[in-house]
């Protein structure tokens, strides 16, 4: 017995598979027990931040959505 062929998760309209993944892995985060579920969700947090050079000198590093980055330390 064979299972059946299912379509690619993102083969229809106006989905990629950055947002499959992203929808498969907060599934999966909301699955596990509290504390395994709280060091998930620290460990899928993101920041940006960017330096302008010049001269061949660094600036300042600024952080983006710093306010969002405190809130979840």
């Amino acid at each position: 017995m064979s299972l059946p062929l299912l379509p690619h998760p993102c083969a229809h309209e106006g989905s990629s598979y950055n947002k499959y993944a992203q929808v498969a892995a907060r599934a999966v985060r909301a699955s596990l027990k509290e504390e395994q579920r709280l060091a998930a969700e620290k460990r899928g947090l993101t920041s940006l931040r960017y330096q302008q050079w010049e001269n061949g000198k660094g600036g300042p590093q600024i952080v983006l959505a710093e306010e969002e980055a405190s809130k979840a330390t």
